[in-house]
């Protein structure tokens, strides 16, 4: 995975102090994980509240700049509606490999 993050918007919202950094970022990453429980349940259920989770995801992302995940989150999103089915197994899998990736590289970054 070539995913990239920027921790710039953090940095600025904490003023530029690591303490509080590290803090902001384990609230990123327990924040993360949780939306991420909650659409794998709602995508196993095919319960339409996943677009819901995958655009509040989105935010979190943005949150360190990862554009890419945003645009494929974004790209499930619309192909979904176009379609008018849930994504594939295989396309959320995929997702969830690249967030939980993302998620162990912010856990490096607060060790």
């Amino acid at each position: 995975m070539n995913t990239s993050i920027d921790l710039h918007l953090m940095r600025q919202i904490v003023f530029d102090d690591e303490k509080l950094l590290e803090e902001m970022i384990g609230e990123w990453i327990a924040d993360t994980e949780s939306r991420v429980i909650q659409m794998d349940l709602h995508f196993r259920e095919k319960n339409q509240l996943i677009f819901k989770n995958l655009h509040d995801l989105k935010t979190n992302l943005s949150m360190i700049s990862c554009h890419d995940l945003v645009q494929k989150c974004q790209l499930m999103i619309d192909t979904s509606v176009s379609t008018e089915k849930l994504m594939d197994e295989k396309a959320w899998s995929e997702l969830l490999h690249e967030i939980n990736q993302l998620i162990e590289m912010m856990k490096m970054k607060i060790v």
